[in-house]
């Protein structure tokens, strides 16, 4: 199956800057037979809604591909989160790592031109129909 995936940090881990730790989250998900077909440039996004002052977010979208069905895919996505250090799952709250499923995209849904931000939103807009 291939997954549209969000992946952000905003605080360090024990992998170092939140830089560091996206680059390890790279590789783990390689490591759990998850391909990484296209990755979107990182961009920065300040925190929204949060109580206390938090550090910028640096995000990205990521095309990947696995033969783990959803449930198992999220398994592995909160497994790694811990792995950097992430244990609360408090909304508006500083974090480590943040995985998310996005949502699955089928092989007709790719264009080889597109990044995954254009693949993710096209597909938003289609489920809207």
């Amino acid at each position: 199956m291939i997954y549209a995936l969000g992946i952000g940090s905003n605080s360090n881990s024990r992998f170092g800057n939140k830089l560091n730790t996206l680059k390890f989250v790279l590789k783990e998900l390689e490591r759990n037979n998850i391909k990484v077909i296209k990755k979107s440039k990182l961009y920065s996004s300040p925190p929204k809604n949060f109580k206390t002052a938090a550090e910028t977010f640096l995000n990205a979208a990521l095309v990947v591909e696995t033969k783990l069905k959803p449930k198992n895919l999220l398994i592995i996505l909160k497994k790694i989160e811990r792995i950097t250090g992430r244990y609360a799952y408090r909304k508006n709250t500083s974090r480590t790592c943040d995985l998310d499923i996005l949502l699955p995209v089928s092989y007709t849904h790719l264009r080889a031109h597109e990044t995954p931000e254009h693949i993710v939103c096209r597909r938003l807009r289609e489920k809207k129909k």
